[in-house]
């Protein structure tokens, strides 16, 4: 059987978060106007102030997580593909259950 796979917001999953990283200025603002911004969990970014720490973090380092933000138990990671003058073209996105395997710090991550 086919299962359903639930379409997250992009504000809480790691795909839509390095889409969201290289919004200009004038569509993440009218993105963060219009979008109904709910905690699905205690780490879930719901403010544009948090998100423009976490989208310094995402250029920086060109890779984007879903910390446990769209569901608990859940770790994502995702990264755009760039093409000429900073601009993605593409995303790649790996899931890992977090209850699945040991612990992982964030800066292990950025390191592998």
């Amino acid at each position: 059987s086919i299962k359903t796979i639930p379409i997250s917001p992009m504000y809480c999953s790691a795909i839509g978060k390095a889409a969201l990283a290289y919004y200009d200025d004038e569509k993440l603002a009218a993105y963060f106007k219009r979008q109904d911004l709910r905690k699905r969990t205690a780490k879930t970014i719901i403010t544009r102030e948090a998100f423009e720490k976490e989208r310094e973090r995402i250029r920086e380092s060109g890779l984007a997580y879903d910390d446990e933000e769209y569901e608990e138990g859940l770790f994502c990671m995702a990264a755009m593909m760039e093409l000429f003058y900073r601009q993605p073209i593409k995303g790649f996105l790996l899931f890992i259950l977090i209850r699945a395997i040991q612990p992982i710090k964030m800066g292990d991550l950025e390191t592998m």
